[in-house]
């Protein structure tokens, strides 16, 4: 993701990310190495969502073009069991409230509504078994 995140800001497309911006990725990767002793091409989102069992919402907007929707697509095709994903027409990237608010209002609400009340069940079940 972090070569066509390059891109997004300078409207050139996937393609500047992966040819004449990979120096300045590869040199805030070294920077952050040196610096702070991290790695920034470590995270890996998808392999997080495959190996968890947490449930996950994705809002991602249609015209997002700093991040592809794509990406949030192979996330939730990873952990379909529990990952929800919302693709919002007409927003582009964190601008899923501004091109749907009721629904987004609602989506929101129903889906911490839905995973509080089974994250409560798992909790009364396991105090009623330990007893």
């Amino acid at each position: 993701m972090s070569f066509e995140r390059v891109s997004g800001p300078l409207h050139l497309g996937p393609w500047f990310g992966r040819t004449l911006g990979r120096p300045a990725i590869w040199s805030a990767v070294v920077y952050a190495r040196v610096r702070y002793g991290i790695n920034l091409l470590q995270p890996n989102p998808l392999e997080a969502v495959a190996h968890s069992r947490v449930p996950v919402l994705l809002i991602h907007g249609e015209d997002d073009r700093n991040i592809a929707p794509r990406h949030s697509q192979l996330i939730a095709a990873a952990a379909p069991d529990h990952v929800t994903l919302w693709l919002v027409p007409h927003a582009g990237h964190t601008m899923a409230w501004a091109a749907a608010h009721r629904e987004f209002e609602g989506r929101l609400l129903s889906w911490f509504t839905t995973h509080l009340r089974t994250q409560d069940n798992i909790s009364n079940s396991a105090a009623v078994t330990s007893f």
